[in-house]
């Protein structure tokens, strides 16, 4: 399962918010003071088992104890729902749902959806049996026959209930078999359980009616059977990844530790997730050098070390690397194996690989048997630039983690798909205490600005940017990294799309927040996709820089079912009320530009039509952002004539050394 969304109510500034986290890695980026930290710690909340105190609750707001303040959702997958296929549902469940109030006394509030319902299948067969066996001729056999006089001529007392058998089983019968037709055998059994009930004890007390009676048994077995809703739930919460708050002194590993009884006795987060990884005990190292024991230590070091190995070959197996413990003196240091033969010092290594190992360390101690959901507040804290794009890339490359939701104020601790991959928490300006979440903010403004504006950047932080695709607009920064990553077959890309040719005057393109950057500039195929390249040269921009799509428009590379249904959806959004026609069957790509074709068919209908920048928005976020088979080579083409612009062939290392 994956979390794609969390939607919370009167915790701190955030007072009423959704957000979508359908990516592997996300950014919450916004000015200080905004919310960001605010925004990890509600949905930490979730499984922390806290209480959100009175003060922590949004301000001017009657936020209850028994308020729901934070709820995530997990799409299911295959696996998730081969899991409780045990318990016979009528149709397999979608989506997991986590909820917590204000006071936390309930616990984890789970709701699955759809709803688990016992499968209606097993039922069928019972009631046809039922219809077979509830015939006339059989319920006229309960007829009550009076008994002959005795021998002295004495009649038997009467049996009021044989008396009134026939009618009771017809009446029941013949009442839960119609209800079946009108209602449906899940609604006719709830409502007739009690009355089937007591006529199968009868005919059973009787040994009558031996085929109506065992169709009846099927029935209520079915009825009996324990509703798999709350098992259900269960079974799928254990399943949840935790999210878990991965603090700066969980993360932060020194190269050395001077060895003492306060050390021994509080060692820092870090030092204590790595010897608990390895199985030694702070406090046995130490007394062996109180003790003079060097054998001892010794011997705890290298089983420290083998534990370690073993551990690290687990976790990374894309390198051989490891952690090597030393002792000195009084002094414990830290060292990276790499291959089985080269050692070297921890500092001296990459901020990724640092950072990896502090991460497998705290997963081993909490003994995490699903990857979890890691929140990081301040992400570049202590780390210069280079150092903070490493960080980055063992983030996306990772596979300790179901996801990492990280704050940053620096741009060069951005992801590389800026459409997908990065939420704005900014100030409301209708509440001074309140802040919203922004999951776009790409709009009226070109290249970075938009992303400057929503992190409270200088223009002058965007020179970190080493690689930049400027595109018309925001569409292509929505869409364009998630179709290219498809074609190609790669997690990520090197480069990072913004948008904003469109927004500004030509004589402004060489004046456009890329400083320092490589930058590629981005045309449609189409006649304004011309009429903007030669703009672009008269305004100064080097030909060489300027690529032309292979196509007339992106939208023409997506595939057309998918195109249409993020459309046909967004239409009903965008006319309420109103019942919207079938949608037109597009054009052939290389005929007509399809927004502009589906554009004209909604004026012809008179109906309002998202935007190209909406349509690209949820084109990624319900995952339908997907090449055609038309588009997919001139994708793959286009990736390599951005490169050749951006002046390097792409190539990436999952190596964090």
């Amino acid at each position: 399962m994956r979390l794609v969304k969390a939607e919370i109510h009167g915790f701190g500034r955030l007072a009423d918010g959704k957000v979508n986290l359908d990516s592997k890695v996300i950014a919450v980026v916004g000015p200080n003071e905004a919310g960001k930290t605010t925004l990890l710690r509600a949905l930490a909340y979730v499984d922390n088992q806290a209480t959100l105190r009175p003060h922590e609750r949004s301000r001017n707001m009657n936020v209850s104890d028994d308020a729901t303040v934070v709820r995530v959702q997990y799409l299911l997958d295959e696996r998730d729902q081969k899991h409780v296929a045990e318990f016979g549902m009528e149709e397999p469940p979608t989506s997991l749902w986590l909820s917590r109030t204000a006071a936390g006394t309930s616990g984890i509030i789970k709701t699955v959806e759809p709803a688990p319902r016992k499968a209606l299948a097993p039922l069928d067969e019972p009631i046809k049996h039922l219809r077979v066996a509830a015939t006339k001729k059989s319920f006229k056999q309960l007829d009550y026959a009076s008994p002959e006089p005795n021998v002295g001529g004495d009649e038997p007392a009467v049996d009021e209930s044989r008396v009134l058998l026939r009618e009771q089983v017809e009446g029941s019968v013949t009442a839960f078999l119609s209800d079946v037709e009108l209602d449906g055998s899940h609604a006719a059994v709830s409502r007739h359980a009690d009355a089937l009930r007591s006529s199968r004890d009868a005919l059973a007390a009787y040994r009558l009616a031996d085929g109506m009676r065992e169709a009846m048994d099927g029935v209520l077995a079915w009825f009996d059977r324990e509703d798999p809703t709350a098992a259900v739930a269960d079974a799928l919460w254990r399943r949840s990844p935790n999210i878990l708050l991965f603090n700066e002194e969980d993360r932060t590993v020194s190269s050395t530790y001077t060895l003492s009884d306060e050390l021994a006795a509080r060692p820092p987060a870090s030092l204590h997730n790595l010897l608990g990884m390895a199985g030694l005990e702070l406090g046995a190292l130490w007394a062996t050098f109180t003790t003079g024991d060097e054998g001892e230590r010794e011997t705890l070091i290298d089983a420290a070390n083998r534990t370690l190995a073993t551990k690290f070959a687990v976790a990374w197996k894309q390198s051989h690397i490891t952690v090597v413990l030393k002792t000195e003196h009084t002094v414990l240091s830290i060292w990276i194996k790499q291959d089985g033969k080269r050692i070297t010092q921890f500092d001296e290594r990459s901020a990724g690989l640092k950072m990896f190992v502090a991460l497998v360390a705290f997963l081993a101690v909490r003994e995490q048997t699903v990857p979890p959901i890691l929140l990081i507040d301040e992400a570049e804290t202590h780390l210069h630039i280079d150092a903070q794009a490493d960080l980055v890339n063992t983030f996306m490359t990772q596979h300790q983690a179901a996801k990492i939701i990280y704050t940053t104020h620096s741009p060069a601790c951005l992801p590389p798909d800026l459409g997908s991959n990065i939420r704005a928490v900014v100030p409301d300006p209708n509440h001074e205490y309140r802040s919203l979440i922004k999951g776009s903010f790409w709009n009226g403004a070109a290249g970075f600005s938009p992303l400057m504006l929503a992190m409270g950047a200088a223009a002058a932080a965007f020179s970190t940017v080493r690689f930049a695709v400027l595109g018309e607009g925001a569409s292509e920064m929505l869409v364009l990294p998630t179709l290219i990553k498809r074609a190609i077959n790669v997690p990520d890309l090197e480069y990072q799309v913004a948008p904003g040719l469109s927004e500004v005057r030509p004589e402004m393109y060489p004046e456009l927040d890329l400083a320092g950057a490589r930058v590629a500039y981005l045309v449609d195929g189409d006649q304004g996709g011309q009429n903007r390249r030669k703009a672009l040269i008269e305004g100064g921009v080097p030909e060489e820089r300027i690529v032309t799509l292979g196509a007339l428009t992106l939208e023409n590379l997506v595939d057309p079912g998918a195109y249409l249904q993020v459309v046909a959806v967004l239409l009903d959004e965008c006319n309420p009320g109103v019942v919207v026609p079938g949608l037109p069957s597009l054009p052939g790509p290389t005929v007509e530009v399809w927004p502009s074709f589906l554009d004209r068919w909604a004026k012809e209908h008179r109906l309002n039509m998202p935007g190209k920048r909406a349509v690209a928005g949820r084109m990624v976020e319900e995952m339908l952002a997907v090449p055609s088979e038309f588009g997919e080579p001139i994708l793959r083409q286009l990736n390599d004539d951005l490169w050749n612009v951006l002046g390097r062939g792409a190539s990436s290392s999952d190596d964090p050394s």
